[in-house]
């Protein structure tokens, strides 16, 4: 389930206030939160191992399928690329 990060602490909140994180775990569906983009500071796409590509995908879905233009932020076990 998507979860709303609120100063430190993570909340499962109905809806994120403006200026809010959104954060998608590796199965969330992008689409079970899409009316709520509009109102996400960003979207934080959780990786639990660099090997997880999921989050690949989510990020994906959320730019193309469901137009978000906001800032994407990878999260968790994330290597830089060089």
């Amino acid at each position: 389930m998507a979860r709303l990060i609120r100063r430190g602490r993570i909340e499962n909140p109905p809806s994120p206030e403006p200026g809010q994180v959104l954060r998608l775990e590796p199965g969330d569906d992008p689409a079970a939160v899409a009316d709520r983009l509009g109102a996400a500071a960003r979207v934080e796409v959780h990786f639990p191992s660099f090997t997880d590509g999921r989050g690949y995908s989510i990020a994906r879905l959320l730019r193309e399928r469901h137009g978000y233009r906001g800032e994407v932020r990878a999260v968790g076990d994330v290597q830089r690329a060089r």
